[in-house]
């Protein structure tokens, strides 16, 4: 809840489909990024930004946008949680 009311103070809009959390605990957050990713990109209405949190999730996540020859910033914006102790 916290982070739409951030988005609508800011102007921002987001639909339910494309906020994803995982239902069960995630053995691969790698995988989990990689299978949404493609999920959320194959959606009729896609999103012009993502938030890709947590960053173990980031990897996934490029490589569905590699994969389906995703140009940044041109067709989508990204932004990535980041830890220190957990290079990316």
């Amino acid at each position: 809840r916290f982070l739409v009311d951030e988005m609508t103070a800011a102007g921002l809009s987001t639909r339910n489909e494309w906020c994803q959390a995982p239902s069960s605990p995630v053995l691969s957050h790698l995988q989990y990024g990689y299978e949404e990713f493609l999920r959320l990109w194959g959606l009729a209405e896609r999103p012009q930004g993502l938030l890709v949190f947590p960053d173990t999730a980031a990897a996934g996540v490029v490589s569905g946008i590699l994969q389906l020859g995703v140009s940044v910033p041109r067709d989508l914006r990204v932004v990535f949680h980041a830890n220190d102790l957990v290079p990316y």
